[in-house]
């Protein structure tokens, strides 16, 4: 979900008082928070987290609100750049924004363009916060038909009720590569690119976390976990039914979810 960052706007003059064939254009910057870069439906808060990578949009027009197509944006947190790009025909240029610096920024942005000659600047601020780790993860064995036991992971969906973890469409897994290309995934999209891993500031993967369980409960989740197994019958024979495992997960997966306050949380 976009987040507009209403403060954000912002224009800057830098020469006035120069003759008509050398005047600078006013340049008009406004920014947007896009699209999360690798976690689908996640939705932004009033603060970052340490490690995530945010995508800005940044449209930049002149001063008659025209799109001020090929100007570059670079983006300042002190006297340091921390991004660029260049704006599109649309007027926006898409600007990846790392976090990796604790506590709030000041964070400048500018757009400069040659033909014709303009300029233009915004500012806004930034928290940026600690990630929550949150153990909630157990290993488990699991006893396939016709297969060798395998180690598991089993996420605790009380413990993660209880940090505030409530909507499944805000639940990402990443997969191992191994297990990506061991054939033991059913997963459609597993020839696809590899998902990213966190944190996002150093991940090498440029592939998005599946939300795999959108659309379940939490709720429903947990009352399938603390269900003992039992036998169900019927007229042909008798079924062990144990639905603990239900969001299980093979070793090696990243596991992470969104507060509906909007806090990431990272299982472990």
């Amino acid at each position: 979900m976009k987040k507009v960052l209403t403060i954000l706007t912002g224009a800057l003059i830098l020469v006035s008082a120069a003759p008509s064939s050398f005047a600078v254009d006013k340049l008009d910057v406004s920014i947007e928070v896009g699209e999360h870069p690798f976690l689908p439906d996640f939705e932004f808060g009033t603060s970052g987290t340490l490690g995530d990578v945010w995508n800005l949009d940044i449209t930049v027009t002149d001063s008659e609100g025209e799109p001020a197509e090929g100007a570059k944006v670079r983006i300042y947190n002190g006297k340091k750049s921390v991004g660029t790009g260049r704006v599109s025909f649309n007027g926006i240029a898409e600007v990846k924004l790392a976090l990796n610096k604790l506590g709030v920024q000041n964070l400048r942005v500018t757009a400069t363009d040659d033909e014709p000659s303009g300029k233009g600047e915004a500012t806004f601020k930034l928290e940026v916060v600690k990630p929550t780790i949150l153990k909630a993860v157990t290993k488990v064995t699991r006893t396939e038909v016709n297969q060798p036991d395998e180690v598991w992971i089993r996420p605790d969906a009380s413990l993660m009720i209880e940090a505030g973890c409530f909507d499944t469409s805000k639940y990402w897994t990443s997969y191992s590569t191994e297990y990506l290309k061991s054939g033991k995934s059913e997963l459609s999209f597993s020839n696809l690119t590899s998902p990213a891993t966190w944190p996002f500031t150093t991940t090498k993967r440029k592939g998005k976390l599946y939300n795999s369980y959108s659309g379940l409960d939490f709720n429903q989740i947990l009352k399938d976990q603390i269900t003992k197994p039992y036998i169900q019958k019927d007229k042909y024979a008798e079924y062990e039914i144990d639905n603990r495992d239900i969001i299980d997960e093979p070793l090696g997966t990243q596991i992470l979810c969104q507060t509906d306050s909007g806090e990431l949380i990272i299982l472990s």
